[in-house]
């Protein structure tokens, strides 16, 4: 795949790849260093054959950044990724292997036990969002509301639409409740959720029921509620325009947060 002339042409590169082309570009550049520290990590750990042996690396550090990318945006397979880079493809698991880390560690977006800065609490929304993977062991569960297997992720964002936190990915039978109380993160009470919070200290909207309807107050405020939370629904489709966190996921589930985080990342540097 010749990448420089991909860059001629902007349209056509930003829908491969999800960023354009100058995004690419600063984004191989804030790689560099990291890329290089992890190789001479790599290259002091005990070896078993002379240091600069074996087969030399095909695929160039920007190549390998742009194969991970086109992968994350089409999901396609490792054949058709092998015949367009021009690898074998028993290669391409090593490439990601390689260069996931390196780009995942660049984006700065907390996925552990965290309080967010005062400036940053004003207002923010938090949801949850299921895909659906082959079934599996204990790592995925089946989830009554898709009715199928799944692996469970909840972002916070803010009212601009940028993710200030990820948490674990879990199986899809744990709750959200749950989910957020094991993700350790303190919100305030103005956050705002949707039902499957109920139990927690996030402004969540008034439930009907059947003996008991709405009445205008707390519909009115149902209605205002839905229009500053629907800007995570807004971050949860422009996520899944990368089609590994849209289709049902083929890869190993341990693999599975560090993609999603990688897209996350993405997505906010794509906005910057």
């Amino acid at each position: 795949m010749n990448i420089t002339k991909l860059k001629q042409h902007p349209k056509t590169f930003t829908r491969l790849f999800g960023i354009e082309p100058h995004k690419f570009d600063e984004l191989v550049m804030n790689i560099h260093p990291l890329w290089l520290r992890a190789e001479s990590k790599r290259l002091r750990h005990p070896r078993k054959i002379k240091k600069g042996s074996g087969r030399r690396y095909k695929l160039t550090m920007e190549e390998s950044v742009a194969m991970l990318l086109l992968y994350a945006r089409s999901y396609t397979t490792h054949v058709f990724l092998s015949v367009l880079f021009d690898i074998h493809e028993s290669a391409i698991c090593r490439y990601f292997a390689k260069v996931r880390p390196v780009v995942e560690s660049i984006f700065d977006i907390p996925t552990k036990k965290t309080d967010l800065r005062e400036e940053e609490i004003l207002t923010l929304v938090v949801d949850a969002t299921e895909q659906r993977t082959e079934r599996r062991g204990t790592d995925s569960g089946y989830s009554g509301k898709k009715k199928a297997h799944t692996i469970k992720t909840q972002i916070v964002v803010d009212t601009k639409g940028k993710i200030k936190h990820i948490s674990k990915s879990v199986p899809g039978n744990i709750h959200d409740k749950k989910l957020f109380d094991n993700s350790g993160i303190k919100l305030p009470d103005n956050a705002k959720g949707d039902l499957g919070y109920l139990g927690t200290n996030i402004t969540i909207p008034h439930k009907s029921s059947k003996l008991h309807a709405l009445t205008k107050t707390q519909t009115l405020f149902n209605v205002r509620h839905s229009r500053k939370r629907i800007v995570v629904e807004h971050v949860f489709a422009l996520l899944k325009s990368y089609h590994i966190l849209a289709d049902c996921f083929r890869g190993h589930l341990s693999h599975y947060h560090q993609y999603f985080a990688i897209v996350c990342g993405l997505y906010n540097f794509a906005r910057a």
